[in-house]
C-alpha cells in the first residue's frame, strides 16, 4: 500500500481536478435532491395545523402591581398547562375520541405576556376543531393554578388551507443535495490525492530516479495570442515564462561543458505533456544566446511544428521526409524561421515512421545536422505511444523527458528513462511542465 507524504499533496492540483469535474458534483447534487424528494413526496403524510394567540389578564382591575418578569413567569406556567396530559385528556373526552387527535404545541412570545398555541393534526377541520377545543377547555385546568387569570384571544384559529409539514420535504430534499455535494467532492479530493502520479518538485526530486533539470509553470495562453502554441517570443507571454525557459538554456549550455552533445531530443511519456512546445521554446531560447540551432520535427505520426510556429510559406520540398526519401539536399529543405532559427518540418503524418527513423539516409541527416549546428532540437513522440522515440534515442547524444505534472506515475517515468538509457543516450533530466 502506498504511504502518503504531505509532501506529495499538490493542492493546486484538488482544486484544478474539482473545477475539471465540477459536472460530477452537480450530478451528485441533482441526484440526491431528486432521489430524496421523489422519496419524501411518495411517503408524505401531509399535516396541517391550526393555531391561536392569547394573552394573559387579570382579572382584578388593577393590574399595575404585577412586573413583567412576573407575567412571564405566568406565561411560562400557562404553557406547561396547555401542552399538558390533563388537557389532553378533556379535550379528547370533549370530541368523544378515545385520545387527542393531534399534537399540541404551546410556546411564549419572548419578553411578552402572549402565548401562541398551535394543534397539528391529519386534516385542517380536525386541527381547527381541536385548537377550540382547547380554547373552551383550558381553564377547567389552568383555574386550580391561577384563580386570578384568564387567557384572552388576540389572534382567532382558522382553517389551514395548505399542510404545515410541506416544507419539510424541502429542507430534507436540500440537506440531501448538500450532503451527496460534500460526499462528491471528498470522494474527488481523496481520488486526487492518492492518485499515483508526480503532483510536486518534492516527489519527482524523491522518487524519480532522474535529476529535476527544470520546473515549467502553467503558462495561460493569452485570447489575442493567435499562435496555437505559447511561444516566448510572443508579447504575450509572461516574464516568467520566458525566464525559465532562458534558465534551461543557460543550464544546457553549462551541462554541455561536462557532458558534450550536439544533438538533443525532448521526448514525453504521454500525448499532450508539452514536449512540443517545450523544444520550440529550448530551440528559441538557444537562438537568442546566439547559436545556431536546428529545430527537428520527429513526431512523425502528428507533427505540429508547422502549426505551432503559424508557417504558411514553406515549400513542398521544406519536410523531412522529402530529405529522407525525396533526394532534396538538407540545406533546400530546411526552413528559415524569422526569428533565427532553423526548422527542419514534417508536412503529413507517417504510418511507417519507425522506418523512416531507423533508415540509413536518417543516419545520414543526422551527421550532417552536427556538423552544422551547435544545438540540434529533435521533437519526437511520446515514448509510451510509440517505439519511434527509443528507436531515435540510439542516434542523439542526449535526451530530456518532459514530464506534466500530475499525468504520469514515479515508476512510469523510471522505467522510460530506463529504456532510455539502455538505448545509449544520455538523459540529462526531466522537465515538469504546466506546474500550478
Amino acid at each position: 500500500m502506498r504511504v502518503l507524504r504531505f509532501e506529495d499533496i499538490s493542492l493546486a492540483c484538488v482544486f484544478k481536478d474539482l473545477r475539471k469535474n465540477l459536472w460530477v458534483v452537480i450530478m451528485a447534487i441533482l441526484t440526491g435532491l431528486m432521489f430524496t424528494a421523489s422519496v419524501m413526496i411518495s411517503v408524505f403524510v401531509p399535516k396541517y395545523t391550526s393555531s391561536v394567540t392569547f394573552v394573559i389578564c387579570y382579572k382584578e382591575h388593577d393590574s399595575s402591581v404585577y412586573t413583567l418578569e412576573y407575567t412571564e413567569r405566568m406565561a411560562d406556567i400557562f404553557t406547561d398547562v396547555l401542552s399538558s396530559d390533563v388537557l389532553k385528556k378533556i379535550v379528547a373526552e370533549k370530541m368523544n375520541l378515545p385520545s387527542f387527535p393531534g399534537e399540541i404545541d404551546s410556546s411564549v412570545i419572548t419578553s411578552t405576556n402572549m402565548i401562541n398555541v398551535s394543534v397539528t393534526s391529519e386534516s385542517p377541520q380536525q386541527a381547527y376543531f381541536t385548537i377550540c377545543a382547547v380554547m373552551e377547555n383550558y381553564s377547567s385546568v389552568s383555574d386550580y393554578v391561577f384563580s386570578n387569570a384568564v387567557l384572552e384571544v388576540i389572534s382567532k384559529p382558522y382553517v389551514s388551507g395548505d399542510p404545515s409539514n410541506y416544507k419539510d420535504i424541502g429542507v430534507l430534499s436540500f440537506l440531501a443535495a448538500v450532503g451527496c455535494g460534500l460526499a462528491a467532492v471528498a470522494v474527488l479530493v481523496v481520488i486526487t490525492v492518492f492518485r499515483k502520479t508526480v503532483k510536486t518538485k518534492f516527489a519527482f526530486e524523491n522518487d524519480v530516479e532522474l535529476e529535476l533539470f527544470a520546473t515549467v509553470c502553467h503558462e495561460k495562453k493569452a485570447s489575442k495570442n493567435k499562435s496555437p502554441a505559447v511561444l516566448m517570443t510572443s508579447s504575450y507571454t509572461s516574464f516568467k515564462f520566458t525566464e525559465t525557459l532562458n534558465s534551461i538554456a543557460t543550464k544546457l549550455e553549462f551541462t554541455k561543458r561536462n557532458k558534450p552533445f550536439k544533438t538533443l531530443m525532448i521526448s514525453g511519456i504521454t500525448e499532450n505533456a508539452g514536449k512540443t512546445t517545450t523544444a520550440s521554446n529550448i530551440a528559441l531560447a538557444l537562438v537568442r544566446r546566439s547559436h545556431k540551432v536546428l529545430l527537428v520535427d520527429c513526431d512523425l505520426r502528428k507533427p505540429s511544428i508547422k502549426k505551432i510556429f503559424n508557417i504558411n510559406d514553406a515549400t513542398p520540398q521544406q519536410s523531412l521526409d522529402k530529405v529522407i526519401y525525396g533526394g532534396v539536399s538538407v540545406e533546400d529543405a530546411i526552413y528559415k524561421h524569422k526569428s533565427g532559427l532553423d526548422i527542419m518540418l514534417e508536412d503529413r503524418s507517417y504510418n511507417n515512421s519507425l522506418g523512416l527513423i531507423s533508415s540509413a539516409a536518417m543516419d545520414d541527416f543526422m551527421d550532417f545536422c552536427k556538423q552544422h549546428y551547435d544545438y540540434v532540437i529533435i521533437d519526437s513522440a511520446p515514448i509510451a505511444l510509440l517505439v519511434d522515440s527509443e528507436t531515435l534515442a540510439e542516434k542523439v547524444d542526449a535526451t530530456l523527458l518532459v514530464v506534466k505534472q500530475d499525468t504520469v506515475s514515479a515508476q512510469e517515468i523510471n522505467e522510460m528513462v530506463s529504456n532510455l538509457s539502455n538505448g545509449g543516450t544520455q538523459v540529462l533530466g526531466g522537465i515538469l511542465t504546466d506546474y500550478i
